[in-house]
């Protein structure tokens, strides 16, 4: 009978995923390495001995712990906490996230990769896994030092990130197409959904939650919670996005109220047992052949999520405010992917917009990175110091003026004088940022519309590229120019703000404005080489532009 197969199998899956959980508390290794490796071993694809032969049974029920564990990590973004945490925070993952895809396309350019594999690996590598990050650092004994809780909080705003990356590709893979414009519309598209249900559940759920307090037993404030939770995962799936948005809004949305204590605990416990389901479900589903062939390429993005994630992290927390040493440690921490890696690939290749290779990068990248944080955290301190010793003198004392100059910022009192007359070059700036994204992004749909009308050989030979290029470039040259004449404004006025009451006032001015213009420099190339559309360049460009 099915009802007694589907009970063999769950019973298998959940005993199975308890000894791996043991074995890797033993080992010290974070559960998500064990409950993904007993999915490789059991599941259908890994052999004639497969012990769970049916998996689809299965992946109904890793659907629903799905659910239950995107609303588990929402409720650790509270609304009252992102207010605290300040805008360097927020920036510095937002710079995070943005250096990982510059260095995604990149990876993607050299290979040739179309621009969409390039754009689901950034989102694969974006993103921290929380489970294994703070398992790690309990390990460790970090969980309440400087650079934990940095690491804790960057982790928390990457699930931001990796929501509205989740729900765009799924978004595109829906309509079955990948043009800019069906992105952008897809990010106007989210956001209304987002604020849509975010109202709606701000209004319903806390006094619902409220009416259910007063003398209602409590298995009926849990069906409601629950019933709650998956009409929102399933009003997120029917508005053509992915119910983990749902999920994560109301988690969020339930962990802000003052009446969630019992239903959160009924919730934990559904999610304790359901969420290891996922994880072996997931495994489920990796395929040991694909690994003869694309083993180099799992190895190249371990490198890059390994070494480049942590660059970009320190990069971002050191532009934020953080000393060096915080700062590559946090960023040490950072380097695992988890549960939204996985679901972020296995969207895209169910999606058609990436082959199915890209779930095997995605579980092995997993696993590696799972196995190595913990290392890495241990190693942290001689790491960071070992660096601080050997960074150049000059990028010592840069570092020193610049956090000098923000921390001169934060506390001068004639700042707010300095924010009135930087304001109205910070808003030609964001208006002239926008226009220039739309240019760059609405590029390749022109250059496409080019193409069909006057061919690639027009006016001679290949020279179409050339041509468009150099009048695109001529195009975005006047509103670049622009932002850069506001950028040595703000520069100027934040360098008189920093300099003032110095010894040496007119060095340390100079000083000052070079390095804010050398920095604004860095974003704006970041920020360029973000959205710029490599594949219809020429070869040689594309060289230049990587290199």
């Amino acid at each position: 009978m099915i009802g007694f197969d589907f009970i063999q199998d769950l019973a298998l899956v959940m005993l199975i995923a308890a000894a791996a959980a043991w074995v890797c508390q033993r080992m010290g290794v974070p559960g998500v390495v064990g409950y993904i490796t007993a999915g490789i071993l059991i599941g259908p694809l890994a052999g004639p001995h497969a012990l769970v032969s049916d998996s689809g049974r299965i992946q109904s029920l890793a659907q629903i712990g799905l659910v239950f564990l995107i609303f588990n990590i929402g409720q650790r973004v509270r609304l009252q906490r992102l207010k605290r945490v300040g805008l360097p925070l927020i920036l510095a993952t937002a710079g995070m996230a943005a250096l990982v895809l510059v260095g995604c396309r990149a990876l993607g350019a050299t290979l040739g990769w179309p621009a969409m594999h390039s754009l689901v690996l950034a989102g694969m590598l974006m993103v921290s896994s929380t489970a294994v990050l703070s398992k790690s650092l309990r390990q460790a004994n970090a969980t309440h030092s400087g650079f934990g809780q940095t690491a804790l909080t960057v982790t928390t705003l990457d699930d931001l990130v990796a929501v509205g990356m989740l729900t765009v590709l799924a978004s595109v893979a829906q309509a079955g197409q990948t043009g800019a414009l069906l992105v952008f519309g897809s990010i106007i598209q989210l956001k209304a959904v987002m604020v849509t249900m975010a109202i709606g559940g701000l209004l319903l759920v806390p006094s619902v939650l409220k009416r259910l307090g007063r003398g209602v037993a409590s298995e009926v404030r849990s069906l409601v919670a629950v019933g709650l939770l998956l009409a929102m995962a399933l009003l997120s799936a029917r508005a053509g996005f992915s119910a983990a948005l749902g999920a994560f809004l109301l988690g969020s949305i339930m962990s802000s109220t003052d009446r969630i204590g019992p239903v959160e605990r009924v919730l934990e416990g559904i999610c304790e047992v359901l969420a290891p389901v996922f994880f072996v479900a997931m495994g489920m589903l990796f395929e040991f052949k694909a690994l003869a062939t694309t083993w180099p390429l799992l190895l190249g993005v371990f490198g890059l999520a390994v070494v480049w994630r942590a660059v970009a992290a320190t990069a971002a927390l050191l532009l934020a405010g953080q000393p060096i040493k915080e700062a590559s440690r946090a960023a040490m921490c950072l380097t695992p992917i988890g549960e939204f890696s996985l679901i972020i690939a296995l969207t895209g290749v169910q999606g058609g917009l990436v082959p199915a290779s890209f779930y095997g990068l995605a579980i092995g990248v997993c696993l590696l990175t799972a196995l190595t944080t913990p290392m890495l955290i241990r190693k942290s301190e001689a790491l960071s110091e070992y660096l601080e010793q050997k960074q150049p003198e000059f990028l010592r004392q840069g570092i020193g003026f610049y956090h000098e100059w923000i921390e001169r910022l934060k506390h001068r009192r004639q700042s707010s004088l300095l924010w009135k007359l930087a304001a109205p070059q910070l808003v030609q700036m964001t208006c002239l940022i926008l226009f220039v994204s739309g240019l760059v992004i609405f590029a390749k749909p022109l250059y496409r519309l080019a193409e069909k009308w006057l061919g690639t050989d027009w006016p001679a030979a290949g020279g179409l590229p050339g041509v468009f290029w150099f009048g695109f470039g001529l195009l975005l040259l006047g509103p670049l120019l622009a932002l850069w004449r506001n950028v040595e404004t703000v520069a100027l006025l934040c360098a008189e703000a920093a300099a003032a009451g110095r010894s040496k006032r007119a060095e340390a001015q100079f000083f000052f404005e070079r390095l804010v213009k050398g920095a604004a420099l860095v974003a704006i190339l970041v920020w360029l080489a973000a959205l710029f559309p490599y594949g219809t360049l020429p070869a040689w460009e594309v060289a230049g532009l990587t290199a």
